[in-house]
């Protein structure tokens, strides 16, 4: 009955050769796709040269891992809330002179693609070129035209969100709570995701990646690399 409703539907079912041999011949960007149910791995297949344990460039899917971390932060009670201002978790940080819009930013304007920004685009050379990449992307936040709630899809809020994240890992009201890379702790699982001026992807010429972005490996994808200590 299932299997009627989803061909009428126009889905392709395939059993687990078939979906091999497809991927294979027909989709070269496909370097992985697991299946997990119950917390177990009922599918999992590789091509064009990966292994499990390879890493591969994930690109914008960054943030939604880091959603994710963000959202598991918030139900530990270690975020208070998405409304919370942006500011409030760096006491190091000095915005520039003049700039105030920056103290009214929350964590969910970033998540959201919402907030507000100076100049176009992303300044990647400026923050991976810094010492303190979260930061200098906070000195690209805010601007004169204040909270306009208007759609600003920029890759430097995740030094900002990982900014938050790893000022938990090294204690927020202890020491070094100025944030130069993203790492989670929490009481019993632990996340963390590398930064790099730039990553490859390891068995293709065709492919490089944008600067500054998480390069993770499959398993991250799949489940976000979860360590148990």
């Amino acid at each position: 009955m299932i299997k009627q409703e989803l061909l009428k539907a126009g889905f392709c079912l395939m059993n687990k050769e078939e979906l091999h041999d497809f991927i294979e011949k027909q989709q070269p960007n496909i370097c992985q796709v697991s299946a997990i149910k119950h917390g177990n791995f009922v599918y999992s297949d590789c091509w064009n040269g990966y292994k499990k344990e390879d890493c591969t460039h994930i690109m914008s899917a960054t943030k939604s891992i880091m959603a994710l971390l963000i959202g598991i932060a918030v139900d530990k009670g270690q975020i208070g809330s998405i409304d919370d201002k942006i500011i409030d978790y760096f006491p190091d940080y000095k915005p520039k002179r003049g700039e105030k819009t920056i103290l009214d930013v929350t964590i969910k304007h970033l998540l959201t693609m919402r907030a507000p920004y100076k100049g176009k685009g992303d300044p990647w050379s400026k923050v991976c070129s810094s010492e303190n990449w979260t930061f200098s992307s906070l000195d690209f936040l805010g601007g004169k035209k204040g909270i306009t709630d208007e759609f600003d899809y920029r890759t430097v809020c995740l030094h900002i969100l990982s900014g938050i994240l790893f000022c938990y890992d090294k204690g927020f009201n202890g020491e070094d709570s100025c944030c130069h890379t993203g790492s989670f702790c929490s009481a019993d699982t632990h996340f963390s995701i590398s930064r790099n001026t730039a990553y490859s992807r390891p068995h293709s010429t065709k492919f490089q990646a944008a600067p500054c972005q998480a390069p993770v490996s499959i398993q991250t994808v799949r489940i976000l690399k979860i360590h148990r200590p």
